[in-house]
């Protein structure tokens, strides 16, 4: 887990951190990208599924990764997000 939150801190620009009640986190999109990157494209579209029912909208998904086309994590990303219920 300690080489997953220092492999984002060092790759992630400023836009993909949010503050909650103190502490600093990923935001969803790129929290999704990196679960996808790292542990593999099942868990990443049970993560998008989970963010979708909690209310997130799959539009800022579908948005994050166009923008961030060819970035690290992204490659494995919209292939879980098409198995779900986002379409890339």
């Amino acid at each position: 887990m300690a080489d997953h939150c220092s492999l984002s801190a060092r790759q992630s620009p400023d836009s993909d951190w949010e503050e909650v009640c103190g502490y600093r986190i990923t935001t969803p999109e790129r929290t999704f990208t990196d679960i996808c990157a790292i542990d593999g494209e099942l868990e990443g579209l049970a993560f998008i599924e989970a963010a979708l029912r909690a209310g997130y909208r799959k539009d800022t998904f579908q948005k994050y990764l166009d923008d961030r086309r060819g970035e690290w994590g992204i490659t494995k990303a919209p292939k879980s997000a098409c198995s779900g219920s986002l379409r890339y």
